[in-house]
């Protein structure tokens, strides 16, 4: 499973991952369609498989976990999806535990805080 730690992303019910990679992404703004902007910075995540091929993990739905934050047991079957979780409450492995459980192919964990556009 891969995952990817994002800043305050913006998604809608859900979003198709056009450009996928394995880093880490720490500014990821809200645009018209929703999509990447300003030019994220990136470093490489720290656990979590590496993605081989993008072509693995593209075009493929980007779901908001149900409860968001994912420390507790997702409702939804994410069979072949990509789970978009909230930081916070719990720590990452246990996200991404209960992203597998539910059978995520990947998790997008997302800052829990907005931060400015300069930082």
């Amino acid at each position: 499973m891969a995952v990817v730690v994002a800043g305050m992303a913006a998604f809608s019910a859900a979003l198709v991952v056009e450009q996928p990679c394995c880093a880490t992404l720490r500014h990821m703004y809200e645009s018209q369609p929703a999509r990447l902007a300003d030019s994220p910075s990136i470093s490489h995540a720290h656990f979590g498989r590496r993605v081989g091929s993008s072509d693995d993990y593209k075009n493929l739905e980007l779901v908001a976990a149900t409860p968001l934050h994912s420390c507790a047991p997702l409702r939804a079957d994410l069979t072949g999806k990509i789970a978009l979780v909230r930081r916070g409450d719990c720590n990452f492995a246990y996200k991404v535990l209960q992203a597998q459980h539910a059978h995520a192919k990947a998790v997008i964990v997302m800052d829990n805080h907005a931060r400015p556009r300069n930082e």
